[in-house]
């Protein structure tokens, strides 16, 4: 049997163990622990949420633009000082590079060339580091009526524009703006290759590429008359390109015009109707003859 005093005793160390693990709780409140952290931080000196820590902000090094051609990076002379950019411009399967031609020469330029279409079909060159207008240039352009199409090699960009305005006025931060003047330019290499400077004989199926959808071209009904009159037949009209039988002899003619961007022969699949396994089908070519 156990006595009182034994009890007494057992009672005594139960409210000592209590009293004990109470303490220790009160020490790992939030409350306390809060009390601990403004302590700390007063030690370290008062910094206001407001002051400046001398931080530098994180700059996204580049971004997409929206057209999807290619990057265009936000700091463009920084990212191009050690980098060299070309002023090689493209007309359908050749490039060359211009020479500066800027504010009344350009002016010049294009009243000497007497064309007659409303809209002319140019490439634009800008000055900027990384080739692009600025979104304040692209709006200048369109506020008169110029509309820029693809990129096409370094600063170089295809367009439509009014022809009255390419004979009256320049742009500062245009390097350069002109038209194809060697058709030959505008046909494919194989086709050309066999035919330029030669006398040849033969008909051949072409592709004739547009710079927009014909849908979208000025007096598009117009200037497919003009292609038709040098074409023996007409084969089928999609998105941007029309397909005719023309005499050999046409070709360089219908590259001429300002509103053709390039000529392709008629990819062979197509004139027969579709690939047959690894058929080996005749070269259109070979049925054109040409002389020196």
């Amino acid at each position: 049997m156990v006595s009182n005093k034994n009890l007494l005793f057992g009672l005594l160390i139960f409210i000592i163990l209590l009293n004990s693990c109470q303490t220790l709780i009160l020490t790992t409140t939030p409350e306390t622990s809060i009390i601990n952290a403004q302590t700390e931080n007063e030690s370290l000196g008062n910094v206001s949420k407001n002051e400046s820590l001398n931080e530098v902000p994180a700059v996204p090094a580049e971004k997409i633009n929206e057209s999807g051609r290619h990057l265009t990076y936000i700091n463009e002379t920084e990212f191009y000082k050690n980098k060299t950019r070309s002023f090689s411009a493209c007309y359908g399967f050749e490039c060359f590079t211009p020479t500066e031609r800027r504010g009344q020469a350009s002016i010049d330029y294009f009243k000497s060339l007497n064309l007659t279409d409303d809209f002319i079909y140019v490439i634009i060159q800008f000055d900027a580091s990384g080739g692009d207008p600025t979104v304040e240039q692209m709006n200048l352009l369109a506020n008169d009526n110029i509309l820029l199409f693809e990129y096409h090699g370094d600063h170089s960009y295809y367009a439509k524009a009014p022809r009255a305005i390419l004979e009256t006025k320049a742009y500062d931060f245009v390097r350069w703006v002109g038209i194809a003047e060697n058709e030959g330019w505008k046909v494919e290499r194989n086709l050309r290759n066999k035919t330029f400077g030669k006398n040849c004989t033969g008909d051949i199926q072409l592709d004739i590429n547009f710079y927009q959808n014909i849908q979208e071209i000025p007096s598009y009904n117009n200037k497919k008359d003009l292609i038709m009159n040098l074409s023996l037949n007409l084969i089928g009209e999609y998105r941007e390109i029309i397909s005719v039988n023309a005499s050999v002899t046409n070709i360089y003619k219908i590259a001429s015009f300002n509103f053709v961007q390039m000529i392709e022969g008629t990819p062979i699949a197509r004139v027969l109707g579709g690939y047959q396994g690894f058929k080996k089908y005749p070269d259109p070519l070979e049925e054109i003859k040409c002389y020196d």
